[in-house]
């Protein structure tokens, strides 16, 4: 009889738990990921386009953990008004994020979360609030689209690319972490922000986030007052924990590291190179010359057998034996940096 009683309890305990004590995790690498919030509950879906298969189905989990990469795949966070939607981010790179309906929506960053594609990496446009909070990263990026007929057509205050989107009806409170937008689509006519606010949108920040533009400049109290101050900055970020690391991790290191800009002949000339090196290991290089030129070389940084292999403008690059990275510019010249061992190890533990 008491074994039964203590069966009918466990039972009793097991109804009673929370839907929060059922959250699972959910891999990106299967499937788009679908987080839908309403009156009577939250619940995942997940479907594998490529198969046309329904992975999971309106699976109810008011506390979702999504993880994983996929370069196909995205997140699509809706809610209705009067419903909060939550949701965790851990580690994902993912194609897109997108964030609409009428309610409320909190994400949780865990370690760096990295949206892109060609036109908006991450689209938040809920007519509520969107809460950032936790410890990670959130990264939009625009990769780059060619130019279309239909974008001549806008006015050039009519945002056609950006890194990260933020709606006319939308308030985006970052309490924690970090927000960063890149957009790479800086030769097509009009607007391409990082960070684009559409005029009606607002931006909140927690105590001790700082807003910065471009260049690293504290602008968070102009941002907080009109947020379309960011609207013109290729790369903007929100963020307590620092996210371009020339700016703040290695303070000045990146822009003295040891440079030598060869032209085309194989000879040395004046110029100044900036290195810079992003949290979700997004590198870029700039080189401007005394002459003139200027180029911008941009990719990724990646392991290969425990070696630091250099993605940039679709080319692979490696380390020479004394850490020289050697690029080739547009113009048949080249590049060489040499990175410091404090540097590398900066770069290493962005792993």
């Amino acid at each position: 009889m008491k074994r039964v009683l203590g069966m009918i309890l466990a039972l009793m305990m097991i109804v009673s738990i929370p839907a929060a004590a059922f959250a699972e995790t959910y891999d990106i690498a299967n499937g788009d990921i679908s987080v839908e919030s309403r009156e009577d509950g939250q619940t995942v879906s997940q479907r594998d386009w490529n198969t046309d298969t329904t992975v999971i189905d309106h699976q109810p989990d008011s506390a979702p953990v999504i993880t994983g990469s996929s370069d196909q795949y995205g997140i699509i966070v809706s809610t209705n008004e009067g419903a909060e939607a939550n949701v965790t981010l851990q580690n994902v790179d993912g194609e897109y994020l997108h964030v609409f309906g009428d309610g409320d929506v909190t994400i949780t960053l865990e370690g760096s979360n990295t949206f892109e594609n060609e036109f908006s990496g991450v689209d938040i446009y809920n007519q509520g609030t969107t809460t950032i909070e936790g410890s990670g990263s959130l990264i939009g990026i625009a990769t780059g689209a060619e130019e279309q007929e239909w974008m001549a057509n806008l006015p050039d205050d009519i945002i056609n690319t950006t890194g990260i989107y933020v709606g006319s009806e939308t308030t985006l409170d970052v309490e924690s972490g970090s927000v960063t937008g890149i957009n790479q689509n800086q030769d097509l006519p009009g607007l391409n922000p990082g960070i684009g606010f559409v005029e009606g949108a607002k931006l909140e920040v927690g105590e001790g986030v700082k807003v910065c533009d471009a260049n690293g400049k504290d602008v968070t109290e102009a941002a907080v007052a009109d947020p379309t101050v960011l609207n013109t900055s290729a790369v903007a970020s929100i963020k307590t924990q620092p996210t371009v690391i020339n700016h703040k991790i290695a303070g000045t290191a990146l822009q003295e590291l040891e440079t030598v800009i060869k032209d085309a002949s194989g000879n040395v000339v004046d110029g100044k190179v900036n290195v810079e090196i992003y949290e979700n290991r997004f590198v870029q290089i700039t080189v401007r010359t005394a002459d003139g030129f200027y180029t911008e070389i941009r990719g990724r940084v990646t392991l290969k057998d425990g070696a630091l292999v250099f993605l940039l403008s679709g080319v692979e690059y490696t380390l020479t034996a004394d850490n020289v990275l050697i690029v080739a510019m547009r113009n048949g010249g080249t590049v060489e940096v040499k990175l410091t061992d404090e540097v590398l190890e900066i770069i290493r533990g962005l792993f």
